[in-house]
């Protein structure tokens, strides 16, 4: 999946420093923990599972379960 230019700005703003910012050992259950206050985007969340599931942000967070919504832990 490919995203557009918004949605990336938005992935880095939101999900990428959140990542940044939590603790090892951190368990982020649910893509809404990156969203404080509004909707959770489900391109977002799918957008982060592919990227740890490919390998890409695999030194950083590890899935908990087989979608993202199974939430994540931070390594």
């Amino acid at each position: 999946m490919k995203l557009n230019s918004m949605e990336q700005k938005e992935f880095s703003a939101s999900i990428e420093h959140t990542i940044d910012a939590a603790a090892t050992g951190t368990k982020l259950f649910f893509p809404g923990s990156f969203f404080k206050g509004r909707t959770a985007s489900p391109r977002l969340a799918r957008y982060l599972y592919e990227q740890v599931h490919h390998g890409f942000l695999q030194n950083t967070l590890r899935p908990l379960g087989t979608r993202s919504k199974h939430g994540y832990v931070k390594l």
